[in-house]
């Protein structure tokens, strides 16, 4: 259901059977077995991944107590084509509370030539996937149909009964020792050095891992980037309304002005309207447009900027928004609701719960504090009311211990590519720009066209294959981005005007 996939996303941010690799193994620690990928892990499970093969390697969920409790990591690897490979990459996904599992297909599809000469590695990250999972049910129907304000009871009473539950001591599931957790399966798959790939959270934990063993990474592309300072559900409402601007501003360039007018004054109406609507009227019934099932949900100004944050996540669901915002403000939510949807659909899936918290409340909320953070309350315009939310859920989770440093900005050499969208909603370019700023050999490219992980963009995966093979920017060409341009509005239902003014766009 979309509203449960808000409420998930808002405390958060290929049908192949595989087979095994012979030879692998000569490239390897004798004590790692690796075979045919089984299970299922949603329709994105590992056993859909040509060629791929998986391992278990099992650690202490408490380092100090290394006969206590233990803990299944699950290793997925595609192998390199060639029989002499290159260093390899390993994956990091998102969420947090993503399984890298989940984004293996994607990467397999967008990076094959990259898979010529590197192995892809994906670890499950602690709590994720098949490592010991925290998984949390929830009564989607019910939250869907509730206000903000019951929706965040009902979901913290939910989580409070899943914490109870758990096996796990959650002091031990978060960036530090997932970290510690990818050091331990490169040194038993014998790599002498590593290349990364991190996505949304997954950056955070590539750059924790640069910190910590700069001398086992030999490059890292951050796509999306989420520094611990990011501090998620403070930034959240500003980082995405500054998307939102944007696209307001993207339509005010082009032939999507003369068809809706202001945009942003649009949207405004729409909330204003919302807000005075009735009580018994704010609940209505829509067609989820894949499913078609019938959701019925309950309309207030934070459902709507959750919907119009969701849908900035996609490239291709960008060209129907002015559109969709229009109909919304003269009473239909019908297309804007089903952009929100596809958007939710597509966003980070399969989250594990516990794992999330784990990691929000005591890193993000755990910088705020130490630096007096307070939700930035400029004129917003969008707010998906975050901070209650994780404020409530947090109380549920026990506090992890740092080391003084922990919160201290991270300063390397090690070659860096950052990457960022113009219109991403949740990890915009100032991030982005940020960790650039600490990264003495780094390069940091922003795509116009660009939203949420620009990896699979034109000819980004070019680009990041010149760079794991350089690790240098200064000899590759990047003038290609420039193609990466957004998609012309839909001024009606029958697609946009492709007059030659619909060609302006905003520069980054």
């Amino acid at each position: 259901m979309l509203m449960a996939k808000t409420l998930h996303h808002c405390f958060t941010c290929l049908m192949i059977i595989c087979t095994c690799f012979m030879g692998f193994n000569a490239r390897v620690n004798a004590a790692v077995t690796f075979g045919e990928c089984t299970g299922a892990q949603g329709d994105k499970s590992s056993k859909h991944v040509a060629s791929a093969q998986c391992a278990i390697l099992t650690i202490a969920e408490n380092p100090k107590a290394p006969n206590e409790r233990q803990l299944n990591i699950h290793v997925l690897r595609i192998p390199a084509i060639s029989e002499t490979p290159e260093s390899p990459i390993f994956f990091i996904a998102g969420g947090p509370g993503q399984a890298a599992e989940d984004i293996a297909p994607t990467i397999r599809q967008q990076l094959r030539t990259i898979n010529q000469t590197r192995d892809l590695v994906f670890v499950d990250q602690r709590g994720t996937g098949k490592s010991a999972p925290l998984k949390c049910e929830f009564d989607e129907p019910q939250l869907a149909q509730l206000p903000h304000h019951q929706r965040v009871e009902h979901f913290v009473n939910a989580l409070e009964k899943c914490v109870k539950g758990y096996e796990a001591d959650l002091r031990f599931y978060t960036t530090n020792y997932a970290v510690d957790d990818l050091e331990y399966v490169r040194q038993a798959l014998n790599y002498p050095k590593i290349n990364l790939w991190g996505g949304s959270y997954g950056t955070r934990v590539a750059l924790r891992y640069i910190r910590r063993y700069p001398d086992a990474i030999r490059s890292a592309v951050i796509d999306g980037v989420a520094p611990l300072e990011l501090s998620m559900p403070y930034h959240i409402d500003n980082d995405a309304s500054m998307a939102a601007e944007k696209l307001f501003a993207q339509c005010d360039a082009s032939a999507c002005q003369k068809a809706f007018g202001s945009l942003k004054q649009q949207w405004l109406k729409l909330l204003n309207q919302t807000e005075n609507t009735p009580e018994k009227a704010r609940v209505q019934t829509f067609s989820h447009p894949r499913s078609e099932q019938a959701e019925i949900v309950y309309i207030d100004t934070f459902t709507l900027s959750q919907w119009l944050r969701f849908a900035l996540y996609s490239r291709q669901l960008m060209p129907l928004l002015p559109l969709a915002i229009h109909e919304a403000a003269n009473g239909d939510l019908k297309l804007l609701y089903s952009l929100a949807a596809i958007g939710a659909d597509k966003a980070e899936d399969n989250i594990s719960m516990g794992m999330h918290f784990s990691v929000i409340c005591n890193e993000d909320r755990g910088y705020a504090k130490q630096h007096k953070l307070t939700p930035e309350s400029a004129d917003l315009v969008l707010r998906v009311g975050s901070e209650i939310q994780y404020q409530s859920a947090c109380q549920h989770f026990p506090n992890s211990v740092f080391d003084k440093s922990y919160f201290e900005p991270i300063v390397s050499d090690v070659p860096v590519l950052i990457l960022s969208g113009q219109f991403d909603p949740v990890t915009p370019e100032r991030w982005g720009e940020y960790v650039h700023n600490n990264f003495a050999n780094s390069q940091h490219i922003t795509v116009s066209g660009g939203h949420h992980i620009a990896t699979g963009l034109g000819c980004i995966p070019d680009i990041l294959s010149q760079f794991y093979q350089s690790t240098q920017m200064k000899n590759i060409d990047i003038s290609c981005i420039e193609k990466i341009k957004p998609a012309p509005f839909f001024i009606d239902g029958a697609g946009p005007n492709l007059s030659p003014d619909t060609s302006s766009v905003l520069k980054p």
